[in-house]
């Protein structure tokens, strides 16, 4: 998960201060990315740090059932 703050183009509407979504952020254990879709900032690297989480949760995953099937196998 990311926690994302968005409309970071109107700073004198912000409803919750960077500082604050930090912290939250931080309490629960993951990333914190403002945005700003009128200017293009962190768009796309939302997409992206999701993305490579994913990707390497996957690899992660078939790894450890790669291993476990290794386990299982007897020779004879």
């Amino acid at each position: 998960m990311i926690l994302v703050g968005n409309k970071s183009d109107l700073e004198a509407k912000r409803q919750v201060k960077t500082e604050e979504g930090k912290s939250l952020a931080d309490s629960l254990g993951i990333k914190f990315l403002e945005t700003s879709a009128k200017d293009t900032v962190n768009v796309e690297k939302i997409y992206t740090t999701l993305s490579n989480y994913i990707k390497s949760k996957v690899q992660r995953t078939n790894k450890s059932t790669e291993e476990s099937n290794i386990e299982n196998i007897k020779l004879k």
